[in-house]
């Protein structure tokens, strides 16, 4: 869409979760009739770690059991990626099972297959890993069975240096471990904060490393909306006029539109999440900037959380960035 039809509007851009990834798109509906060799040959393609986790997480992506992927790990028991879907797969299994709201929502047998499931879950990347002791993937996919498992912050923070020791820069282990470290999750702002800092310091101008801090701000504003609202000294609407958080995130942004390859998932979710910011921050010339960048690839979160369809949200605050922007 070019810059004429983001001012005046037009339909709105859909989700894809696949992030326009053609060989994705057809692995997954092969998983669905229970056919997994797309899927297999996919994962063993020589890609940049960053996209091969992309791939698995969406592979292990289904809100019900998968005959592909129990297939696939009944018949090749020495492949380390049938774990890693298979776990991936059960990660999400477990939140159904848990449903979204607060724990007082969670019914008993909800919390027993959510404990069931993330611990399996857990023994599938331990196996992956033995398997395959150069894939990062496993180790960063367990730190989010390790965090719903209420683990200790050591032992979650165990598997995340185990992903980055293999692959620094592998944005989902940093994301996940970025959750375990939010109040909400137990942790506190100061080492959410830390953590998201150090983990950008030397990302690349460009890459999606740089969302790791941007997605800390964006949950410290989550945080003082939705679950401390009376208690928290910053308050959301003040959150995004503080002057360090407009400095920082201002950066970030400039460090973005830098370089950023926006064929890579992670980096579309990275631009989501600086335009959005950018949008709260009413700094519209920025935001535009990553709304142009972006073109019509839209994720589903951050805008999720704002009350309509990801794809109108993001259409209606693209129009309206670019109106005011100077």
């Amino acid at each position: 869409m070019g810059f004429l039809s983001n001012m005046l509007g037009g339909p709105a851009p859909v989700v894809d979760p696949t992030c326009g990834d053609a060989a994705l798109k057809r692995a997954r509906q092969d998983l669905w009739t229970g056919k997994f060799d797309a899927a297999r040959d996919l994962l063993a393609q020589q890609v940049d770690p960053n996209l091969r986790a992309f791939r698995i997480m969406m592979l292990g992506e289904w809100k019900t059991r998968n005959r592909g992927i129990e297939e696939w790990m009944r018949s090749q028991p020495d492949d380390s990626n049938a774990w890693t879907v298979g776990g991936a797969l059960l990660l999400q299994l477990a939140w159904v099972a848990r449903g979204s709201g607060t724990a007082d929502t969670v019914t008993t047998q909800g919390a027993q297959q959510f404990v069931e499931r993330l611990a399996t879950a857990d023994e599938y990347f331990a196996r992956a890993a033995q398997l395959n002791h150069r894939d990062p993937v496993p180790h960063a996919l367990a730190v989010t069975a390790a965090m719903g498992l209420g683990y200790p912050e050591p032992a979650v923070r165990e598997r995340f240096e185990a992903a980055t020791a293999i692959e620094p820069m592998l944005y989902t282990a940093h994301g996940r471990m970025l959750t375990r470290l939010l109040e909400k999750w137990g942790g506190s702002h100061e080492k959410a904060f830390a953590f998201a800092r150090d983990s950008v310091r030397h990302a690349p101008n460009g890459s999606a490393m740089l969302g790791v801090l941007a997605e800390a701000h964006y949950e410290r504003w989550v945080y003082a909306a939705a679950f401390d609202p009376k208690n928290d000294p910053i308050g959301a609407k003040n959150y995004w006029k503080l002057p360090q958080v407009q400095s920082e995130m201002r950066a970030l942004v400039d460090r973005f539109l830098q370089s950023p390859d926006v064929s890579s998932p992670d980096v579309q979710r990275t631009g989501n999440f600086l335009a959005c910011c950018m949008c709260h921050m009413d700094d519209h010339t920025r935001a535009a900037k990553v709304f142009d960048v972006l073109g019509d690839r839209v994720t589903e979160y951050p805008w999720a959380q704002h009350g309509d369809e990801p794809g109108k949200v993001f259409a209606r605050w693209r129009r309206d960035a670019n109106k005011r922007a100077v």
